[in-house]
């Protein structure tokens, strides 16, 4: 019976189409639900594109990639990444490699640096005094008085 409720039902909606003209509304056919893609485990990446904007160092990253001959963004950037591990697994240089100086060897250049600096700016100053000296000689102000009370 359910059945036969159900059929009759159909034909109504079949006839009110007919009636007006219009194409009975077809069911939507079930979707079923997304399912969640699993999640790579490091190292299983590889197959994955990904854009990055690196803005002006496109033409530089362009240059390398053709220098090194290297054939995809991905190979450029998996070599950088390598250097860049590679440089940070370096240690750091040894106290032997640095200059080391004694307190008093430090005193004595401060010492001779400040000493040339006011050598340098006490030879500025009186070369500049020497050209103000030069211009008063030039400037004879009695007769250029004379010359405006005229």
């Amino acid at each position: 019976m359910a059945d036969s409720t159900g059929l009759k039902k159909r034909e109504r909606t079949l006839l009110k189409a007919k009636r007006a003209k219009v194409s009975p509304r077809k069911e939507r056919p079930k979707v079923s639900p997304r399912k969640e893609r699993p999640k790579l485990s490091p190292g299983k990446e590889r197959g994955v594109r990904t854009r990055v904007d690196i803005g002006m160092a496109i033409e530089p990253w362009r240059r390398l990639k053709a220098l090194k001959g290297w054939k995809t963004d991905a190979e450029v950037a998996q070599r950088l990444l390598s250097v860049t591990k590679k440089l940070k697994a370096k240690p750091p240089p040894a106290a032997a490699d640095k200059i080391k100086f004694t307190q008093s060897e430090v005193q004595t250049l401060i010492e001779q640096e400040v000493d040339t600096a006011v050598q340098k700016k006490e030879s500025k100053l009186q070369r500049l005094m020497e050209t103000i000296q030069q211009l008063d000689r030039a400037v004879d102000y009695e007769s250029s008085i004379q010359k405006l009370e005229v």
